[in-house]
């Protein structure tokens, strides 16, 4: 993967941005062994479809730059 993450402010955050925390998130909790959170990972994908976890990181991004 070739993106570089540099942080200019929340009105440059752009939703590749907001997809690779949320991957890095997601494999940081996988590999976590004192405090079991992969499962609520697991279970939010379950209960969503990708297009649902698509347009929920989308409006998370609308929402910090409106503020």
């Amino acid at each position: 993967m070739s993106y570089q993450a540099q942080f200019n402010g929340w009105d440059s955050l752009t939703l590749t941005d907001l997809l690779v925390a949320y991957r890095k998130a997601k494999a940081d909790c996988f590999f976590e062994n004192c405090f079991p959170t992969a499962i609520n990972f697991a279970e939010y994908e379950l209960r969503s479809r990708k297009s649902e976890v698509h347009e929920e990181l989308v409006l998370i991004m609308e929402s910090t730059l409106i503020c």
